[in-house]
């Protein structure tokens, strides 16, 4: 295969369109070596235009920064959303009835600090690295390179395993795991919803 080895555009997209142009018919799959983005007037033309080729894409710190910026922004209105609908439930709920139960599913959750004064308790659902790789393709017709850019972007399992209350092995079948799910609901839930043990 034969392999066209890119790096900091740097959000030029009269410079990327060139490149692309001048290699036209000479490659079949795209390394981006990073810096997609940074200093060039068009970075999401540039981004766009390099998703809607086959490639493999490393994140330069140009990109790690402008990352970062977005998540500046996001993350705190994020944050005021989910507080203001979770009092929103609570404010509903039969002060004589038991305690309501909200359940935010996000992915950066820990990363983005929400854990910390958002939630009681954080559950963890892991697979095997193979299974999460099978998942992605077959399930989501995800080319494999980018099934792999995908999991490879994400925080390690093992750091999310060590901040979690409880942890569900997603890696037999979806009884196995709605078992796991009950039972850790029996466990974990139900015991705060009767108002026995403490808070967390």
């Amino acid at each position: 295969m034969r392999v066209l080895v890119i790096s900091d555009i740097h959000a030029n997209l009269a410079a990327f369109e060139a490149v692309l142009e001048d290699a036209r018919g000479q490659w079949e799959f795209v390394w981006c070596l990073g810096d997609v983005v940074g200093y060039g007037p068009d970075p999401n033309e540039c981004c766009e235009l390099l998703r809607s080729l086959p490639h493999l894409c490393l994140a330069g710190n140009h990109d790690w920064a402008a990352l970062a910026r977005l998540e500046a922004i996001i993350h705190p209105v994020v944050y005021e959303s989910v507080q203001q609908e979770i009092s929103h439930i609570e404010a509903k709920a039969d002060p004589k009835g038991p305690e309501p139960v909200v359940v935010i599913e996000a992915i950066k959750l820990l990363e983005a600090g929400m854990s910390i004064s958002l939630c009681d308790q954080v559950w963890v659902v892991t697979a095997t690295p193979e299974q999460q790789l099978r998942r992605l393709i077959e399930q989501r017709g995800m080319p494999e390179a980018e099934a792999h850019r995908r999991m490879t972007a994400q925080s390690p399992q093992a750091v999310k395993i060590q901040r979690a209350d409880v942890v569900i092995d997603n890696s037999g079948t979806l009884e196995d795991t709605a078992a796991q799910v009950r039972a850790a609901w029996t466990n974990h839930i139900e015991p705060r919803r009767r108002g026995v043990g403490e808070r967390a």
